[in-house]
C-alpha cells in the first residue's frame, strides 16, 4: 500500500533504537502524531477508516488521548459524525467531567486509536466510556503492532479493527527497497519475539 511509503517518507515510521512506553527497546518506532502536520495523510486515513466501518453502527466517535484524537476528528469531519472527548484525568474544577460532549447512556461509541502494542490505553478508554454508560463494541486502530491483540479485545466484548499491519508494512518497505535486509530481519525478529 502506498500509505506505507508516505508514512515512511514523513518520518512516521522510523528504524533505530527506541524505548517504547512499555520500557522495552525496539528497532522500529511508529509515531503517527507527526501526521497532524500532513492533512492529506489525515484525509487518506480518514477515508480508510470510513471504508472499514461501513457495516458498523455507532452514535459517536472518540479518539484515545492524545494521538487518536486528530484521527477521530478527521474521520468525524469527513462523515459528519458526532464526537465525544475523554480526558486522561477527571477535571477537579468547573464541571469536573471526564467525558465531554452531549450523549445518552446506552448509545454506541466507535473508539479510534493510533497505534496499539499492549492495548492498555485503548482498554482504559473503553472502560472509562462504559463506566459513563456508553456502549463500546468496536474500536479502530490505525497501526497494530501486536498480532494477538484482536483476540484479547474480543474477551472484553470489543471488536478491534486494524487499518495497517506491521508485517505488511515491513514487506512493503523491503520489496520497494526503502529498508535493507538487516533492518527487515531485525524488525521481524523483534516483533515475533515480542509476541
Amino acid at each position: 500500500m502506498d500509505i506505507y511509503r508516505k508514512l515512511y517518507e514523513i518520518g512516521a515510521i522510523k528504524f533505530g533504537d527506541f524505548k517504547l512506553k512499555s520500557n522495552i527497546s525496539s528497532p522500529i518506532y511508529i509515531d503517527l502524531r507527526i501526521c497532524i502536520s500532513y492533512p492529506e495523510i489525515l484525509k487518506e486515513i480518514a477515508k480508510m477508516i470510513q471504508k472499514k466501518v461501513l457495516s458498523i453502527t455507532y452514535d459517536y466517535v472518540l479518539g484515545v488521548p492524545y494521538s487518536g484524537i486528530f484521527f477521530a476528528c478527521s474521520f468525524a469531519y469527513l462523515t459528519d459524525s458526532k464526537q465525544l472527548l475523554i480526558r486522561k484525568e477527571k477535571k477537579e474544577y468547573g464541571s469536573k467531567k471526564l467525558l465531554e460532549g452531549i450523549f445518552k447512556k446506552g448509545e454506541k461509541c466507535l473508539v479510534i486509536e493510533d497505534v496499539t502494542t499492549t492495548g492498555s490505553s485503548l482498554l482504559n478508554t473503553i472502560e472509562s466510556l462504559r463506566n459513563e454508560g456508553i456502549q463500546v463494541k468496536n474500536a479502530i486502530v490505525i497501526f497494530n503492532r501486536e498480532k494477538n491483540i484482536k483476540s484479547f479485545f474480543l474477551n472484553v466484548d470489543c471488536h478491534l479493527h486494524s487499518l495497517l499491519d506491521i508485517f505488511e508494512m515491513l514487506d512493503y518497505l523491503k520489496t520497494n527497497n526503502l529498508i535493507d535486509e538487516s533492518i527487515y530481519q531485525d524488525s521481524l525478529k523483534f516483533i515475533n519475539g515480542a509476541n
